[in-house]
């Protein structure tokens, strides 16, 4: 556990955060990497340890707590999860993902032991993303295993639907994003006829003529992808990339909205 109130407050938020990998992984896919982690950054520990005092280089008590599911998760971070612009301050871009990198930058830097234990954590975490010696092959969960702990903590930590809605919609959340996308892309649709009427698209003909059709985006697979990846559901980003031609960032922006 952790011992210091800034490592517990921090470290809850990043771990917090990475959850996001249980579902690209998988439940069976991430319990078998954090067993990787954690019995790779032990080793790393140790033996820098021991190295460090055999070279008569003074070295206090390691931090306590599960860094071995924050450092190592960071590569992955890095290099899978897409960068979207959120802000820009002096010029600087803030993303989605700006924060995680100073609360990582701020544990790391308490000691010089926070800085080896997040050292140790980067080159696991570095080693499984590019899957060194077949790493990210290597499931060391049986299927029982999940399967009873899934039966045993899945009905005690299982969300439920919201209680109140402001409005009525469909009885399960899959039905009320739907519902929501096809009211944004009813409402985009006539925005987007009014825009036509008043530039004159039509060539002056009555009734507006025969105006040209705009063709339905389809997103690609790799756009469908990013959006999975990230946490959200196929059938919701499709729709939101949909509605969104194609923009990340957009779609992004539309599939929150629903959610609040």
């Amino acid at each position: 556990a952790f011992l210091e109130t800034s490592d517990l407050v921090l470290g809850c938020l990043l771990i917090y955060y990475f959850r996001i990998f249980e579902r690209r992984y998988g439940a069976r896919k991430y319990m078998s990497a954090i067993l990787l982690f954690a019995v790779g950054t032990t080793v790393l520990e140790l033996t820098l340890a021991v190295l460090l005092r055999l070279l008569s280089f003074e070295l206090h008590y390691l931090p306590s707590g599960p860094f071995f599911l924050i450092y190592p998760f960071f590569p992955a971070c890095y290099f899978d999860i897409p960068r979207i612009p959120l802000a820009s301050i002096f010029g600087i871009p803030l993303t989605g993902k700006t924060f995680l990198y100073l609360f990582g930058f701020q544990l790391a830097t308490f000691s010089f032991e926070s800085l080896l234990i997040c050292a140790c954590g980067l080159l696991v975490g570095l080693a499984y993303n590019y899957n060194l010696y077949g790493l990210q092959k290597r499931v060391f969960v049986p299927k029982r295993t999940v399967k009873a702990v899934s039966n045993g903590l899945g009905p005690w930590l299982r969300s439920t639907p919201p209680a109140t809605l402001k409005r009525p919609l469909g009885a399960t959340l899959e039905l009320q994003y739907q519902e929501e996308l096809d009211r944004q892309e009813q409402r985009w649709m006539e925005t987007r006829r009014v825009s036509m009427n008043a530039a004159g698209v039509g060539d002056g003909w009555p009734f507006g003529g025969f105006r040209r059709r705009i063709p339905v985006y389809s997103p690609s697979e790799e756009e469908v992808r990013t959006l999975v990846e990230m946490g959200f559901r196929p059938d919701i980003s499709r729709r939101a990339l949909q509605q969104a031609r194609g923009d990340v960032s957009e779609a992004v922006a539309v599939i929150q909205g629903l959610m609040h």
